[in-house]
């Protein structure tokens, strides 16, 4: 029997597809249960919103590291992933992508910078398009029960390829500010490579990859900096149109997996 072809979802669909998620995270999550939250006052902890601060967890974090740290929740292989980013007051997540995949991030608390660019998303590099998977219903533990509908994403790793030294053709965005609860997304496109510094409290983020990183899928996660020389302004966009290049994972970052009261464990980034 022939085999049927994937279909490739755009930015419209991907969004409906994710809505059940979306709700989940904008209406049903309260930061203060998921994490067990101690008030505090607004000299002396980050805010969730409505006035009300609470004590930021990134000390609490077992075992005890420096840098920025993972909470691993939940996966399901070439699904999703969902995972809280902790980071102490003022610590960086440099430039990095997602390739072919969307990210819904949830501030928990406090606030960050963030700076983000688009992949400009050029007739070559859409061909190379592949989708690696379809919709697919779960049924999981707490967060994840609601969980019921997830994508797999557009594979764009090749897209490297088609660019001089694997580096990257993009829009650059204007630098924003995000604080709890703001909910972002990402697409395989639109805002793919990003940037996150964290506000003087610190912040927690929650993290739903679809579909998460997978080496062996053509999922790595790259770092890059920006080429300054390569600024171009496009007027339709408004925007200014810059490579972005690969590089090493800095010396000064790290991100290590750990554990919170139940959340958490030996898993691995």
């Amino acid at each position: 029997m022939e085999k049927s072809k994937k279909k490739i979802l755009s930015k419209v669909e991907i969004r409906n597809e994710l809505e059940p998620i979306r709700d989940v995270m904008c209406n049903s999550l309260d930061p203060e249960k998921l994490l067990q939250l101690i008030r505090t006052d607004a000299m002396n902890g980050p805010s969730i919103g409505k006035g009300i601060h609470v004590k930021a967890i990134h000390e609490e974090i077992e075992p005890p590291r420096d840098g920025v740290r993972y909470i691993h929740i939940e996966e399901r292989e070439n699904i999703f992933s969902v995972g809280i980013f902790v980071f102490p007051p003022g610590y960086e997540i440099p430039l990095h992508d997602h390739p072919g995949m969307t990210v819904l991030s949830l501030v928990l608390y406090g606030k960050l910078s963030v700076k983000s660019f688009d992949i400009i998303d050029t007739e070559e590099q859409k061909m190379k398009k592949r989708q690696n998977g379809t919709l697919r219903e779960r049924t999981e533990k707490w967060f994840t029960r609601r969980l019921m509908e997830s994508i797999v994403g557009h594979d764009m790793t090749n897209i490297k390829s088609n660019l001089s030294s694997n580096a990257l053709h993009t829009f650059e965005n204007e630098v924003s500010e995000i604080k709890s609860p703001t909910l972002t997304e990402l697409y395989p496109c639109e805002g793919n490579v990003h940037q996150f510094i964290a506000g003087p409290q610190g912040a927690a983020v929650l993290d739903v990859l679809v579909p998460p990183y997978n080496v062996g899928d053509n999922r790595d996660c790259t770092f890059y900096k920006k080429r300054n020389e390569s600024e171009e302004w496009c007027e339709s966009e408004k925007k200014n149109k810059v490579w972005l290049v690969p590089m090493v994972q800095p010396d000064w970052f790290q991100c290590l997996s750990g554990s919170y009261l139940n959340l958490g464990g030996d898993d691995d980034e």
